[in-house]
């Protein structure tokens, strides 16, 4: 029972984080000029919108009492990758601060998933919270890419 009331507790804190980064992602996408900026920052926020019907997934299915495996919730393919040079219009002054952001928002999420992991003795956790681990670290390697792009 306790086991279940912290694997709860984590889905949802784990939700929380996920549409807390959609919600920067869309204010982004809606704040700045750039058409281009918006479109990324749009990718971005479906890919965090992605995770939490993942997590609702899990967290109902949990809830409901059945027995479920990370994979049985909602199933989760990864988009294309994204081609940065559309991106790169070093005249628009705001991108740098906004990828800072960005880097910092993935980072946030990434030391949440691996404190977790390191405390953290249920199985089903480690399975889910090292899914999310990878997903963000691919979104801070993507991020980190288009920074090193933009320094060029």
């Amino acid at each position: 029972m306790r086991i279940m009331l912290k694997l709860l507790l984590f889905l949802k804190n784990a939700i929380k984080i996920e549409m807390d980064g959609a919600d920067f992602y869309e204010n982004k996408a809606s704040n700045v000029k750039s058409i281009k900026l918006r479109e990324l920052f749009n990718y971005f926020a479906n890919e965090e919108k992605r995770h939490v019907e993942w997590l609702e997934g899990m967290l109902l299915a949990f809830q409901s009492n059945k027995d479920v495996y990370p994979t049985d919730a909602v199933e989760f393919v990864t988009q294309e990758p994204i081609e940065w040079g559309q991106y790169l219009q070093k005249e628009d002054e705001e991108i740098e601060e906004v990828v800072k952001e960005a880097l910092a928002i993935e980072k946030e999420s990434i030391n949440f998933y691996i404190a977790l992991l390191k405390k953290s003795k249920s199985s089903i956790v480690q399975i889910v919270a090292t899914s999310l681990l990878e997903w963000e670290e691919e979104h801070l390697k993507e991020f980190e890419d288009f920074a090193n792009e933009l320094m060029k």
